[in-house]
């Protein structure tokens, strides 16, 4: 299965919008019918630059293409880098049955977790260990990204959308592990919403909205960055989509037009992504980068059974360097608040999995 024709709707090519909140796929009886295997999740990233922590959260809908696992799920990773740069993490999952799940069109609901307009809260309970959040959020500026190019979805040759409806958020709150509770006052996040049939052949994704000079003079910029490799049949790995935003010096940036997708520059390792993008007299180009001891290790489930494994850094760096008119006018640093996912089929040896 390539993509939309199969099972194409009026729901799926509205998709090449950037999304929002609101589920595609309702988990009725009718959708399931309809759509096979389906996978849609919401994603929120929590960072603190000042106390070095982060918390990403993500609520996860998945219904096999045979009909036998129907599941939503509540996954969690916390990090926090100590004094000595270390960095101490734990990645948590729950599952729930499918009837857990719900939906009154502007929230949704997985379990006890719950994400609507301006807020998630929740928790997620495993192996005797518990996480719980209680987070609002406010948008700092529109920064709404949809990472594949619109006629790639219209014309049906991806298998899934993915977007970033907030980019740019100020969150405040609290959170506790295992009764341990943290403040959340100076921290700046993000959401995402993706869905589909199934799940990309591999991808690496980066965000920030946490950025100085180099010599650490605060910048309001914001960077979305993805570079996705499209499923085909039987497991094989298609052609590579790239995408980036930047939003810098009160300027929105884009590029994620086809043209613009086959001209950027991107290569990444295990842990590292490098890449270049330019339009007219703007080139910039970008490093992101953690150790590998800093990643924490998740697997994803496709819809037809097969495994992903991604290795995520919510407190990676990230390096831009902007030319205009082929010269240097700016090196953006974000350092240590950078959220970094590099996720493959094959798992990295160096990474410690969670689940």
């Amino acid at each position: 299965m390539t993509g939309f024709p199969r099972y194409v709707s009026s729901e799926m090519t509205e998709m090449t919008s950037v999304l929002g909140i609101e589920p595609v796929w309702t988990a009725l009886d009718e959708d399931a019918k309809r759509y096979k295997g389906f996978i849609e999740s919401w994603t929120v990233n929590v960072v603190d630059p000042k106390d070095g922590r982060s918390l990403w959260i993500r609520l996860n809908l998945l219904s096999s293409t045979n009909g036998f696992r129907k599941v939503c799920e509540a996954w969690v990773i916390a990090s926090h880098r100590k004094a000595t740069k270390e960095v101490s993490k734990i990645a948590m999952k729950q599952g729930f049955d499918l009837s857990q799940f719900k939906s009154n069109g502007t929230q949704v609901q997985v379990g006890s977790c719950e994400l609507g307009p301006g807020f998630c809260k929740g928790s997620v309970l495993s192996k005797g260990r518990q996480i719980q959040w209680n987070l609002n959020w406010k948008t700092r500026q529109n920064a709404a990204f949809n990472f594949v190019p619109a006629p790639l979805g219209k014309l049906g040759l991806v298998s899934q959308q993915w977007g970033s409806p907030e980019s740019d958020l100020e969150v405040q709150g609290s959170s506790s592990l295992d009764g341990e509770e943290v403040q959340w006052k100076t921290a700046h996040g993000s959401l995402s919403h993706r869905c589909g049939f199934q799940e990309w052949n591999s991808w690496v994704r980066c965000h920030s909205n946490s950025f100085t000079t180099e010599k650490g003079e605060p910048v309001d910029t914001v960077f979305e960055g993805f570079s996705g490799r499209i499923a085909l049949p039987v497991g094989l790995p298609g052609p590579r989509i790239h995408s980036a935003c930047l939003i810098y010096q009160g300027k929105r940036y884009e590029f994620n037009s086809i043209w613009e997708s086959l001209r950027m520059r991107s290569q990444s390792t295990a842990n590292r992504w490098n890449f270049e993008v330019e339009r007219d007299d703007l080139r910039f180009r970008g490093e992101a980068i953690a150790e590998n001891r800093d990643f924490a290790g998740i697997t994803y489930e496709d819809t037809d059974g097969s495994l992903l494994y991604g290795s995520h850094s919510k407190l990676a760096n990230l390096t831009l360097w902007i030319y205009r008119r082929g010269k240097l006018e700016q090196t953006l640093v974000s350092n240590g608040t950078a959220s970094l996912e590099i996720v493959d089929r094959s798992r990295n040896p160096y990474v410690q999995f969670g689940f």
